[in-house]
């Protein structure tokens, strides 16, 4: 089982007597594990847990990589501007349909403009539900998937 499998990982990790039914349980933040949980745990502050670990990985020391994402950033200016490019993103665009960067942008927006609308739509529906089952608060971020989830087998 699922639980046994995390215990098992934290048994790994040091703790010994861990157990399927009595913890303690170790998981990974892994999108395959972290998914799941949230579309199913049915205990909310665990969700609120899980999402505020999920949402802020590599963000906080030792672990913050924005350093690293920041010289990326830098180096794939540098190396564009060297090939005579205005930006990465003109760069990038050389081996691909798209003609330029300002057709992506308009794309993106034409899209953006047309789903949108469709997903908030789809949120207050949710919210809805949610209410209707007994979830009296606004939706946060970590309440969306397990609601969502909940309303497309009950409903959809």
């Amino acid at each position: 089982s699922t639980m046994a499998l995390l215990a098992q990982n934290a048994v790994a990790a040091g703790h010994d007597g861990a157990s399927a039914a009595a913890g303690p349980w170790k998981l990974s933040l892994e999108f395959p594990v972290y998914m799941p949980l949230m579309k199913q745990c049915t205990h909310r502050p665990t969700r609120q847990l899980l999402y505020g670990a999920f949402v802020s990985k590599a963000s906080t020391p030792p672990y913050d990589n924005a350093p690293v994402i920041q010289e990326m950033l830098q180096l794939r200016q540098s190396r564009a501007r060297l090939l005579g490019f205005r930006t990465f993103a003109d760069l990038s665009l050389q081996d691909k349909m798209a003609p330029s960067v300002a057709v992506v942008e308009d794309m993106l927006r034409d899209l953006c403009d047309k789903v949108l609308p469709l997903a908030r739509a789809e949120l207050d529906e949710v919210q809805v539900f949610a209410a209707a089952h007994g979830h009296v608060q606004p939706l946060a971020q970590w309440d969306i998937s397990y609601w969502y989830d909940i309303a497309c087998t009950v409903v959809w």
